[in-house]
Order: C-alpha cells, then structure tokens, then sequence
C-alpha cells in the first residue's frame, strides 16, 4: 500500500468513524446560532463590551497565553428557547463532546471507546457519562476555551452551573477558560458571581446597547425600502427612535414588539382570505414582523421561529395572547381561509400549504373561543355547505371510519357535540336538528358527547329530549362510551337519567365489560349496586371476569369473585377465564381463579385447555403452577396435540422437560399424526431432540408429512440433528415418504455432508 493510498483510508476510515459516533451522540450544532447572529449584526455596534476594561483584563489575560501556545481549541454551546436541543446540560455536552473529537484526534479516542462501550452507539449514554467524557477529553488538551451563551434560554441551567462550578474546581481543568452570557435573572446572578469572582462579571451596559439599538433603528428607517417609499413624518421618526433606542432598556425584543403593534396599522377585521393577496415568499412575513421573528432552516424545510426569548416572554404577558383572545383570533383565522378557499378546487393541498392545519386547529381552539362574534363565524361555517363539506373532507372528524365506503357521516349537530361547542349545538337544535339523528362513528349526538366527555353539552341533549338508551355507533350507547373513557360526572348523570345497565353490543359488550376493561373499581361497583348482570355474556372476552382475567386487573377479579361472579363460565376466544390468564402468563391470577374453583381441565376457547394456553405461550411458570395443581399433562387441545407437542413445536426446552417430568406420554400423536420428536427434529431444536428419545421417544415412528423424524430433517437439511437421530438409533435404511431411501431423498437434495452420515452409518451396519 502506497503512502497516499495509506492516507485516504486512513481519512475515509475517520470520516466513517466520526459519521458513527455523529449518528450516536446527535450533537445540536452550534455554529446555526452563530451564523444567524452574525447576519443580524449591525455594523458598529457591540463595541461597548469590546472596549470594557474588564473584558480588556480578561483578554489581555488570554493573549499572554496564546503567546505562549498559538495552537488553541475554542468550544462554543448557543442555548436556545426556539431549539429544544439547544436548551439542556445534555445537549451542551453532547456538542462540547464532538466539537473535541472533531477538533483534537489526541482525545478522541475517548469518545471512540465510550461509543464501544454503548453497544456500538445502540444504547445512549447518560448525562454523567457525557459529563466524565468531556472532562476527561478536556484534560487531555491542556488548553481550551468554552463560550457558552444565553444560559437563561436553558431549562436546565441549574445544572449547567453545577457542571461549570466542576470544571472550576478540578485540578487538571484549571488550563480551561470559560466565557458565559445570560440575561440577569435574579437566581443566575446570584449564583454566576459567586462562581467566578465579582470581578470576573461584567453587566450589561443598558446605556451603550440603548445606543447600539438607536443605531440599528436610525439605519433601518434610513435605508428599508418600505420606510423610503412611505415617508415617516419627522416626529414620528423621533419618537420611534426614542422609544426604542432610549427606552429599551438594554432589551430589543421586546420594545420593538411593543412599538410595532401600537404604531403599526393592522386591519384584524378582514373582509376574508383573498387569495390574490398572499405573500410571495416566506421572506415577505418578516416585513410584516421586523425583528419579532425569523426564518431558520430545517431538516424538514424551513420554519418560522420567533426572534428572541424576550418575545416569547412579551407574548405571553400580554392580555391579547392570553389563550382564550388567542384562540378567538386563531379560530376566525382559519375559518375565514378555509371559507376562502373553492371547495371545487382541484389540487387544495399544493395550492393551500396551511389547509389541514387550519381545518384541524379551529377546532380545539373554537371550544375556548366563546366570545359572539367567534360562535357566529363557527355557525356561518358550519351551516354553510359548501364550507362544511370542505372542512369535513379535510379533516376526517370520524378518522379512518371517513374513508370506509358507505360509512355515513354525522350532522352538524353531531359534530358541534363532538367537538364540544355548546352553542353551536344549542343553536342547531334550536334550527330543529334532530338530536336523535343517527350517524358519525360514535352514531349519535350524545354518544360523541359522552364519549369526548363534553358534560354540558351531554345535560343539554336530554334536557332536549336524546334517547339516552339510543343504540349504534362504536360503543353501541352513550353509557359505554363514558365508561370506556372514564368521564365519572357523565356517568352519573347518564345513571340519573335512567340509562340501561343491562344493554348489549358495541366495543365493550355491555357496561360491567366496559368499566373491567379500563380497570375503574367504582364504576364497577356502582354498576353491580344497580344489579348489572355480572356474569353478562358478550364481545371479544365474553365476560367480565374473562376480560379482567385476559388484562391482569386483579383488584376486579377480586371484587368481581366476592360478588358471585361464574369462576367457570365458558364463552369467548378463551373459554373461561383460566384459560385467558394462562394464555397471558398471569401467575397471581391464575393462582387466584384456582383457589376460587377454576375447573383446571376445562375444555374449550381457541387452545382448549389452560395447559395448553400456557405452553403455547411459552409461560413456564403458569405451566409449573397448572402440573402442580393436577392440570391433566396428556389432555388432547390445540389442533389435537397435547401440551407437549405444543411446546416442542415452539422450542420450549424447559416447559418440554416439565411435562416428561409429570408424565406426557412422548410418542402420542397429535397435529396431522406427527409425534414431538418428529416436530422438534424438523425445526432444528438440537437440545430438546437430545432429551425425547432419552425419555423414550420412538426414533422411527412413522406418521406425519414426513413419515420419520429422519425425514423431516433431510428437507432442512440439520446435519446435527441427522447425526444424533443416528447416535439414538433411527434406521437408515427404512424406506422413505418422498424418496426410496434416507440417503436418495439426500442425495436428490444436496446435503453432502448428510450423505456421508448416513454412508458412514450404513458402513458400520456393514
């Protein structure tokens, strides 16, 4: 190999290899903050802390060491409130990480070794292991520099202070320099200068930034095109830049967000969407907002961030983006674009990019959006076809049951219910709308209601005459669906108002299955006081106790039990209850149902049996407990097989030996007349093949598809199989299903290997 050769391996072999430990550790990128910051800045301005004579100190400090050692490594970290990656001690380390391993090969190895020690990047490293990788990798340098910025963006900042106050205090990091920027939150500054000396901080000079800002203010109403062609009068340029500049107190953000709303004349009132005037790119909408928000790019496109934590903190103070004035603005929002669009209109979803946002958004914010004028825009938009055929065929309210051929959507009313807007509903029953109206997937108005647990809007549908016994939808009565979901309020007042406790069909069945399946005892109480049938057959578990015993609700099983329910009632995929606990490896219950009289042999359900059930599922501890308990070791089930060929179908070498143990007869015939040891040979289960013909399996009984079990192994071609069923004595000479002998069937398939075996063994017959 070629010294160059040598040298582009060795590169793409690093490249690979910090491509591995980049895929690992996906480290935020800190050079995204630095670049945009960078296209922000001002000329002139900053110079305040450039001058400062403490930073002059600090860095006349740096440059005697750079004299000394020009080679220098320079770590950075942004945290960033618009950046969840960017906004933890986590994060940071995981950045600091690979910016050392990017930067000094001689540390990197560290890195290389920990992403060895997590499986190859397969698992995750914690916090304190990135925290002791770092600092080993930093010891190593002798010599470093670490920026981190906007440590009040963090919402672990407590603990990125701990993780410097360490560097600060150990010894072999001393040669590490750090450099931090925060805004002067009460709890950092305290702690920030107790950490690095009160001589070693320096605030933030308001005056100088109030300049820099009055600078940046002056340019831009001097220089953007949209303050030349509409001249500003004299006096409002004045009082803009002294707004702004002299009274922003040290903070742009914000001030700016405050000046441009009261200063700014925006018509909120809109006559609709007009689609003629949508903005060209996304670029225009910071004209809209100057220095509020931002354009960043994405994995996924670009996104719309806002500009600064300080905005963020603005929006959220002022009474006008308080949730419920923000929801109404928002609701009327997307209504008047999607009323602005032509149902009709043949490709919505590339022409429309916000579409399926609005369609869907509204909703949720329409609920808290009570003030007159928003109910108005959601009636208009409801009542109006075209509009409410749009919004329905975009937003699917009923999911995947919309794109079922023939599935028959809900009314307006239905869907004011479902969505929980109570004056839509009051006014659409008011119009005459039928409040028994059958549609939708939960089949009627107050099934959505109940189910989505809108509690006002469930009293107005019976104070208006719903059948509260009305049957259909998903859960089959409005009953059901407040239990399946847990609203306790809607199912006493659908209890008071007379609902059926003994009605059948839907999801659950019947109520006491409802109220098991989500494991609420109350309910379940309540319904047994009101002598709901508790033994009520129906649905996919038959019974309430089934269906506690298939999901493990032990406190129900109880409750269930002491209040008479069938121990052994039969119906259902499992039969009984037994069965579906064994099925599923629930040992306390099965242990629990036996002690309270399970039939331990009952038959019938999908694996006849619970011995066979928990062979099936491979649960030893089930099976141990069963043969315990006097389960019958040879009961014939699961397509007329014992428990024992179950099991060895599956491989099960423990549960395979229990069952020898208590006595299954090893050459029984079951499924297609097979015997275990032919299943356990024909699919390679070397160890339980060993133990059969040792507990007295026939090595050459005939039966099955494969005749033998010598067979069954020539077409897998097992060569250990082959060599111990010849060790146990099977015949190579018997005759063959498929083939005159072992050795032509073979030959014809081959299996070399296996043809020696056997010539070898027919030499010794010799």
């Amino acid at each position: 190999m070629t010294i160059e050769t040598k040298t582009t391996t060795d590169t793409v072999e690093s490249y690979l290899r910090a491509n591995h430990i980049k895929i690992w550790l996906r480290p935020p990128d800190p050079s995204t903050n630095a670049n945009h910051a960078r296209t922000l800045r001002h000329e002139g301005t900053g110079t305040w802390l450039l001058d400062h004579p403490v930073f002059q100190s600090w860095l006349a400090t740096v440059l005697d060491h750079l004299r000394k050692d020009l080679s220098r490594l320079v770590l950075s970290f942004f945290f960033d409130f618009s950046d969840s990656t960017k906004q933890t001690v986590d994060g940071m380390l995981r950045s600091l990480a690979f910016q050392l391993y990017q930067s000094e090969p001689g540390s990197a190895g560290l890195l290389d070794a920990s992403f060895q020690a997590h499986r190859g990047g397969r698992d995750q490293p914690t916090t304190k292991t990135l925290e002791d990788v770092v600092a080993k990798m930093l010891a190593i340098q002798k010599k470093g520099y670490i920026v981190l910025d906007a440590l009040d963006e963090s919402t672990t900042w407590g603990e990125v202070i701990q993780w410097m106050e360490k560097v600060v205090s150990r010894t072999e990091l001393g040669h590490v320099r750090l450099i931090c920027t925060s805004r002067p939150e009460s709890e950092l500054s305290r702690r920030i200068p107790r950490l690095f000396g009160n001589k070693n901080c320096l605030p933030l000079d308001k005056q100088a930034v109030n300049a820099d800002i009055r600078s940046w203010v002056t340019a831009q109403l001097s220089q953007r095109p949209d303050f030349l062609e509409k001249p500003l009068s004299h006096d409002l340029l004045e009082q803009i830049r002294r707004e702004i500049g002299d009274g922003a107190d040290g903070m742009y953000g914000r001030d700016a967000l405050i000046v441009v709303l009261d200063a700014t004349q925006i018509e909120i009132e809109s006559p609709g969407f007009d689609i003629k005037r949508r903005l060209f790119c996304e670029t225009d909408i910071l004209d809209y907002c100057p220095g509020l928000v931002t354009i960043v790019d994405a994995n996924n496109g670009k996104k719309l961030h806002l500009a600064h934590f300080s905005v963020k903190e603005y929006l959220l103070g002022e009474d006008q983006f308080k949730i419920t004035a923000a929801s109404i603005a928002i609701t009327k929002t997307c209504l008047a674009y999607l009323a602005g669009i032509n149902p009709s209109h043949r490709k919505i979803q590339r022409d429309f990019p916000m579409v399926h946002r609005a369609a869907a958004f509204w909703v949720s914010h329409a609920m808290l959006a009570q003030d007159s004028e928003a109910v108005q825009a959601t009636i208009r938009f409801l009542e109006e076809e075209a509009t409410f055929q749009l919004w329905t065929r975009l937003s699917e309210p009923d999911g995947y049951f919309d794109n079922i051929p023939g599935f028959q959507g809900g009314s307006r009313l239905y869907y004011a219910c479902l969505l929980g807007l109570v004056a839509a509903a009051r006014y659409f029953i008011d119009k005459g709308a039928g409040v028994n109206a059958q549609g939708g997937v939960y089949g009627n108005a107050l099934q959505a209601a109940s189910m989505l647990g809108h509690q006002e809007i469930v009293q107005l549908l019976l104070d208006k005459g719903a059948d509260i016994n009305a049957q259909g939808g998903y859960f089959n009565n409005a009953l059901q669906a407040a239990i399946y979901i847990g609203h306790q309020e809607i199912i006493q007042l659908l209890l008071d108002n007379g609902a059926d406790i003994h009605a059948q069909g839907g999801y659950s069945s019947n109520a006491p299955q409802a109220a098991t399946y989500i494991n609420h005892q109350e309910f379940l109480q309540i319904l047994l006081d009101k002598c709901a049938g508790i033994d009520a057959q129906g649905g996919h578990s038959s019974n309430a106790l089934q269906t506690a015993s298939n999901i493990r609700h032990l406190n129900i099983i109880e409750l269930l039990l002491n209040k008479g329910a069938a121990v052994n009632a039969q119906g259902g995929k499992y039969s009984n209850a037994l069965q579906a606990a064994s099925f599923r490896g629930h040992q306390e219950v099965v242990q629990l149902l036996l002690d309270n009289g399970a039939a331990i042999n009952a038959q019938g359900g999908t694996y006849s049996n619970a011995l066979q059930a928990a062979s099936f599922k491979g649960h030893q501890e089930v099976v141990q407990l069963l043969l315990d308990r006097g389960a019958d070791v040879n009961a014939q089930g699961y397509k007329r097989s014992s428990a024992l060929q179950t099991a060895s179908f599956f491989g099960y070498k423990e549960i395979v030996q229990l069952l020898l143990d208590k006595g299954a007869d090893v050459n029984v015939q079951g499924y297609k007349r097979s015997s275990a040891l032919q299943t356990t040979s024909f699919f390679g289960y070397k160890e339980i093949v060993q133990l059969l013909p040792d507990k007295g399996a026939d090595v050459n009984a005939q039966g099955g598809n494969f005749a033998t079990s010598l067979e069954g192994v020539l077409e897998r071609g097992h060569q250990e199989i082959v060599r111990q069923l010849l060790d146990k004595g099977a015949d190579v000479n018997a005759q063959s299903g498929n083939f005159a002998t072992f050795l032509e069937g073979a030959l014809e398939r081959g299996h070399q290997e296996i043809v020696r075996l056997l010539l070898d063994k027919v030499a010794e017959a010799i």
